[in-house]
């Protein structure tokens, strides 16, 4: 609510403006990256990739993956943010005449951006003994891990 006082009359308004906003992000992945040398984990039970990296720079003859199974799934980075206003004033002449209310609108504004943490598995040898997710969509270049969308 505002108003004002001036040499004719009063003023009298009301406005209300919204702003709404969403940040999720992942800053950094974890996992394993290793040199010239290679990968070689062996897990007893399953390996859960959520956006995470098993990778190195080494041919994938030296790279080696044992485990039960592997899932995987990417991590959504988004952000979003939007603002909307409106109002109306009116005003009163001392002489005890009333104007046209005024109506106002504010510019809506929006923005967004988004990406993806990816998880990551460099090429190797794999064996997965009861493995039930398909891996044909599991990324295996490290240099896209985290991307944009």
């Amino acid at each position: 609510m505002s108003g004002g006082i001036s040499s004719s009359g009063v003023t009298v308004g009301a406005n209300r403006s919204t702003v709404k906003g969403d940040f999720a992000n992942v800053g950094e992945e974890s996992g394993i990256v290793a040199g010239a040398g290679g990968y070689h984990v062996a897990v007893g039970g399953g390996v859960d990739l959520k956006a995470g990296v098993i990778a190195s720079s080494a041919d994938r003859d030296n790279n080696a993956l044992s485990a039960d199974h592997l899932i995987y799934s990417n991590l959504d980075n988004v952000s979003k943010a939007s603002s909307s206003g409106y109002g109306l004033s009116v005003g009163i002449g001392f002489d005890g005449k009333v104007s046209a209310p005024t109506p106002s609108v504010s510019q809506p504004a929006k923005e967004g951006d988004s990406g993806r943490a990816l998880a990551t598995l460099t090429p190797g040898t794999l064996t997965l003994d009861n493995q039930k997710q398909d891996l044909s969509g599991l990324n295996t270049d490290l240099g896209k891990a985290t991307c944009l969308a």
